[in-house]
């Protein structure tokens, strides 16, 4: 089953070391950035940032080392990780995924 996982991060930079790491180690297929500006709150503030959203595809069974790692080399405080089950995808695109990351 193939997963679609996010996070964000503060800089361009950081991104694109992270999605480098989680690449060359062979626990996602593939990364994407995008920017975006973002609102929350955090420890009773409104904060409003532009960010980088990442979206990884990998499958189930790396989502726990990915958390590790992105809990070891990710800037914030509280990283944020997000997966969520991909309800479709194309039979090649599928096997591409599993084939990259095993």
């Amino acid at each position: 089953m193939i997963y679609v996982i996010e996070t964000t991060t503060a800089t361009k930079k950081e991104a694109k070391f992270l999605s480098q790491l989680l690449i060359a180690k062979k626990l996602v297929a593939c990364a994407q950035t995008q920017k975006i500006e973002s609102a929350y709150i955090w420890k009773g503030q409104m904060k409003e940032k532009k960010e980088y959203l990442l979206r990884f595809k990998s499958t189930k069974e790396h989502i726990k080392t990915i958390q590790k790692l992105l809990a070891q080399h990710h800037s914030y405080e509280v990283c944020e990780l997000i997966a969520y089950k991909a309800g479709y995808t194309s039979e090649e695109y599928g096997e591409w995924i599993e084939q990259s990351v095993n």
